[in-house]
């Protein structure tokens, strides 16, 4: 039986786990690289979960949040932006939906994400 490999790769970290699972008869599938968080960073899945849905951005690549610690030319989190996550709430957060009541704050899940976005930001610049 055809395997493929899967890579697992956390959004926040360099963390990656590798799988080999069988496909079917017919497929010819090389490989698939999937985004996620591993198990130091799945707290951030409830500030995901609360703060993203209904957000006009999809966390990742396209997010203003993401975008100010995950590249080279981000400048980091601004020192509101920090306190707006440790409390829990996304401070770039763009509702589809601009009569949509504030969603849930989830502290615990933002000191996470805050924390990661620091580190992340340190690998990235080396600084």
């Amino acid at each position: 039986m055809p395997f493929t490999r899967i890579v697992y790769m956390c959004q926040l970290c360099a963390a990656a786990e590798d799988k080999r699972l069988p496909v079917s008869r017919g497929w010819s599938i090389d490989s698939v690289e999937v985004d996620g968080l591993c198990p130091n960073h799945a707290k951030v899945a409830e500030f995901k979960a609360a703060q993203c849905d209904g957000c006009s951005f999809t966390f990742g690549e396209g997010c203003p949040l993401f975008q100010t610690f995950a590249f080279h030319k981000s400048t980091g989190l601004t020192p509101r932006q920090e306190a707006a996550l440790i409390l829990g709430a996304c401070p770039v957060r763009d509702p589809r939906d601009p009569d949509e009541e504030a969603p849930e704050k989830t502290p615990e899940a933002g000191r996470v994400l805050a924390l990661a976005a620091k580190n992340y930001r340190a690998a990235v610049t080396g600084k």
